[in-house]
């Protein structure tokens, strides 16, 4: 709601209270926009239908050195105020409550669908709105129909108008279409708006209050004035002070005088005048004085045991004697107690001696001989050739697994392949032969058709044919294994080594979700330093 609020604040016209303003009113569609468009730079939306203005808008435009404002207002209908709909009283509140001059401009075309006399009655039913506000009433659309075409009946309610406004009212005719008269009627009521603020600043001048300075009269003497009851009280305090005191001499009310006067110290010398501070410094030690000597109780103050012990300058001040804790700590050296110890009772006096035997002990441990087992170092010896060969384990394994030899490819000797023959029972001269056959051969592609391979009755999964298609695969497999059987058995094993390569990596057919912005790229504040992430 707030957030709202916020936006429909911004997008209303900033208005200035203070500067000079033209305010521009009448029925819907009259031309009060174009009047608008044409005055000053605002480009307000225009259409042939009624209530196409639904706020406020503000124009500005210079005239004679001096900036005005200019409001354009929604149209009004006449009607009562119970019966007018949010627009029709932003006009009413802007016509009421910003100080300017009021245009209201009259379609004397008729073409708003408003005749004049409905106009005129609009204006009556405002009229209370516009008070102590200077007017220009505005005809517009001349082109269409001229002043003096208008009828009779219409001319006599337009003259009445100046009888029944009492404010000051000027006529002006004008057509937004062509531009004819509207710098004219611009001019009028930037011209009122002008004698309006001269009257208003007259009229303040005549509120001002004169002020004049009093004539200083330096040859009266002029004593301070000090009222009866002042005086009253000066004399019984003194009275009183006397009784107390015979120190204090007997004094009449007339003498008395103010006790902040200098020139009333007269004890001493006479002609000495004495400052504020040494007079509250006499007045304090006669009143102490007074205390001492008058005083009947027995408690013994600071100042007697000053006395009693040198005097001042000799005496300190025991401070210890407050102290809040028992008086057997409290004259001691360090005084702070805890379950009832200080730091005193805490102190070894005899630690560095202790730390001497201490380390003495230490040395002695290290200059002898350690007696150790002999059989705890085979052990430990057991121990670390157990590790290590664990790891070797560890280690052949680990790359027994990643680096699956799917081919031998080392070099055999004639005696090993002439072994090997023999075990699958092959005829050596057979394959010799084909061998020189290849050899001829090897730069023509073999034609080798696509053989199907029976299913596996016992697995029941076929084989599937794709070691036939391979050139290198036909000549690698075809070349080791003599029977359909074997070659079978290869193919997997073929099959078995590559799948552990391949096994976890990511396909086309893996689902992904990838994250356009990243939570920790997108998040926080931006610090001082590059703007890569945020």
């Amino acid at each position: 709601y707030l957030e709202e609020v916020r936006q429909n604040l911004s997008r209303l016209p900033s208005i200035n209270p203070h500067k000079k303003t033209i305010i521009l009113s009448g029925a819907p569609n009259v031309g009060k926009s174009s009047f608008m468009n044409i005055v000053s730079r605002a480009n307000v939306d225009v259409q042939s239908y009624s209530f196409t203005t639904k706020n406020l808008y503000v124009g500005h435009f210079d005239h004679k050195l001096n900036k005005y404002q200019i409001i354009d207002t929604p149209g009004l209908l006449d009607r009562a105020f119970e019966n007018r709909n949010t627009i029709e009283m932003t006009t009413i509140t802007a016509l009421a409550h910003i100080n300017g001059v009021i245009l209201f401009i009259i379609d004397i075309s008729e073409q708003c669908g408003l005749t004049i006399k409905e106009q005129i009655n609009l204006f009556y039913s405002i009229k209370s709105v516009f008070s102590n506000k200077s007017i220009v009433i505005g005809f517009n659309k001349i082109d269409k129909c001229n002043m003096d075409s208008l009828s009779i009946d219409n001319k006599l309610l337009i003259k009445q108008i100046l009888d029944n406004v009492k404010n000051p009212i000027k006529f002006s005719s004008f057509s937004t279409l062509t531009g004819v008269g509207v710098e004219q009627a611009k001019i009028t009521a930037c011209e009122l708006l002008k004698n309006d603020q001269a009257e208003s600043i007259l009229l303040d001048q005549e509120q001002l209050l004169n002020t004049k300075l009093g004539e200083t009269k330096n040859h009266l003497n002029r004593t301070p004035f000090i009222p009866e009851s002042v005086i009253r009280e000066r004399k019984l305090r003194q009275e009183k002070a006397q009784s107390t005191n015979n120190m204090f001499d007997s004094t009449n009310a007339d003498s008395i005088t103010s006790p902040c006067d200098p020139t009333n110290a007269t004890e001493g010398d006479p002609n000495k005048q004495y400052t504020m501070r040494e007079l509250k410094l006499k007045k304090k030690n006669k009143s102490r004085q007074s205390y001492l000597s008058n005083r009947t109780d027995d408690k013994v103050l600071q100042i007697d045991l000053q006395n009693e012990n040198g005097g001042a300058g000799v005496y300190s001040v025991d401070i210890r004697n407050n102290y809040d804790i028992k008086e057997e700590y409290k004259y001691d050296v360090i005084p702070e107690i805890y379950n009832g110890k200080n730091i005193s009772d805490f102190i070894d006096m005899d630690i560095e001696k202790k730390l001497l035997e201490l380390e003495k002990e230490e040395e002695e441990l290290y200059d002898k001989d350690a007696n150790i087992d002999p059989l705890w170092f085979k052990t430990q010896k057991v121990l670390e050739k157990m590790k290590l060969r664990l790891k070797s384990v560890r280690l052949d394994a680990k790359l027994k697994d990643q680096n699956v030899q799917i081919y031998n490819k080392r070099k055999k000797n004639i005696e090993e392949i002439e072994k090997k023959l023999l075990d699958l029972k092959l005829d050596k001269e057979k394959v010799i032969k084909s061998m020189t056959e290849k050899a001829r051969n090897k730069n023509k592609q073999p034609i080798v058709k696509k053989q199907k391979v029976k299913k596996d009755i016992s697995k029941k999964k076929q084989i599937k044919d794709n070691i036939y298609n391979d050139e290198n695969k036909l000549s690698k497999i075809f070349l080791s294994t003599s029977t359909e059987l074997q070659r079978k058995k290869a193919y997997k094993l073929n099959k078995m080594a590559y799948k552990k390569i391949t096994k976890g990596t990511k396909g086309e057919a893996d689902r992904s979700i990838p994250s356009l912005k990243p939570r920790h790229l997108f998040s926080g504040k931006r610090s001082i330093g590059k703007t890569s992430r945020r």
